[in-house]
């Protein structure tokens, strides 16, 4: 895999998945991210400069983080990349997330706010 930072638009809620037969669990959303300066907040599927990934977030560590990630919010991710190819022929991005920062915007999210849920939550 390889690792990436990107600063993206949450464009779903995430969901929470079971996986096995152990109780275990995954957290997975999806964002958008453009590959140039664009004025407007807005995208579409149809932008060409947009590209859209799906993140994925493994384990309990996140469960205080997730409810704050909400649809619009803006992000920056660390994780590792993974690309697969879909069922269309095109290429699709998944990144299973390290650490998550708030870059701004909506009631919760004004400044910037590291998290890292595996050292940074207290409780």
């Amino acid at each position: 895999m390889r690792k990436i930072i990107c600063k993206a638009v949450v464009g779903t809620p995430p969901e929470k998945k079971s996986i096995g037969d152990r109780g275990q669990y995954t957290y997975s959303f999806r964002v958008v991210t453009r590959s140039r300066f664009q004025k407007t907040e807005t995208t579409s599927q149809d932008d060409p400069d947009a590209v859209w990934m799906s993140v994925s977030l493994y384990g309990d560590r996140w469960d205080r983080l997730v409810p704050h990630i909400e649809k619009r919010a803006k992000i920056l991710i660390i994780g590792d990349l993974k690309a697969y190819g879909k069922k269309d022929g095109s290429v699709g991005f998944e990144i299973r997330a390290e650490n998550i920062e708030f870059l701004g915007g909506g009631d919760f999210h004004r400044g910037s706010s590291k998290i890292n849920p595996s050292t940074d939550i207290p409780f």
